[in-house]
């Protein structure tokens, strides 16, 4: 059976990408709030942390098979919420912690005419540490580069991503993000 779409939005897509902590959860559920409730945008959500985890830790499979596979998922995931036809904004958060990743959905944006906007969320370790109440923040993105800083929590940014620092409140960060997509991505649906 073929779905049909019900209008032509294509959903502009987010990627919220940090270290442990960096509050890429908390800002992707404020933010799916904030363009619901402000922007009147309709929104969809997607942790690919715990997609991932699913896969990874349920059948003990190698970390960077798993997470190529969960971008080959979760794009099958979006063109079926876009077949629906009633999803402007998809909001995915994890680590995205390889480049492959990162390439992966920027190729599916670009075959497939999605906007797609990363922001990297960024904090410091002490700060990331405070956060989750325990002294052993891991840095999870360790394999991106060999530049990035390390224990640091300051991670090199990816080509093309929007820095996001989160020290300052939710709100703050959420603010942040919806003015970006105001100005750069929304004019575009």
């Amino acid at each position: 059976m073929n779905v049909i779409r019900m209008n032509n939005i294509r959903p502009q897509i987010v990627l919220l990408r940090g270290a442990s902590a960096a509050g890429k959860t908390a800002v992707a559920k404020s933010l799916l709030l904030y363009l619901k409730d402000n922007l009147k945008k309709n929104c969809a959500f997607i942790s690919e942390d715990n997609f991932r985890k699913k896969m990874q830790f349920n059948y003990k499979a190698e970390d960077k098979k798993v997470h190529l596979n969960s971008v080959k998922l979760i794009t099958r995931i979006i063109k079926e919420l876009s077949s629906l036809g009633n999803y402007e904004v998809i909001v995915i958060e994890g680590l995205f912690r390889y480049k492959e990743m990162i390439n992966e959905y920027k190729s599916f944006a670009k075959r497939s005419k999605y906007n797609l906007q990363i922001f990297q969320l960024v904090a410091p370790l002490e700060l990331r540490r405070k956060r989750n109440r325990i002294s052993s923040v891991r840095d999870h993105i360790s394999n991106l580069d060999s530049e990035h800083g390390r224990g640091k929590g300051e991670e090199v940014p990816i080509k093309d991503s929007v820095v996001i620092n989160t020290v300052e409140t939710i709100d703050t960060s959420v603010k942040l993000i919806a003015s970006y997509l105001e100005q750069k991505s929304f004019q575009k649906l």
